[in-house]
């Protein structure tokens, strides 16, 4: 039986439990997409860290060869 083809009036038993897997499968890519969301904030944010830390680190070696 294709669960696709079964119309609205031969509802299954199976149906309730198709929709709760349906449910927990949104819920667990949305938490994914999330959790992705979130990680790719962190790398942005290191590498944000990172590109300033070595401008810093460029300024401070520039005031080092050129003391005034």
């Amino acid at each position: 039986m294709n669960s696709d083809q079964a119309g609205p009036a031969q509802l299954h038993p199976s149906s309730d439990s198709h929709w709760k897997v349906s449910l927990l499968w949104l819920l667990d890519s949305l938490t994914a997409r999330s959790v992705n969301l979130h990680k790719l904030c962190e790398i942005y944010k290191d590498n944000k860290r990172d590109k300033q830390q070595q401008q810093q680190q460029q300024q401070q070696q520039q005031q080092q060869q050129h003391p005034q």
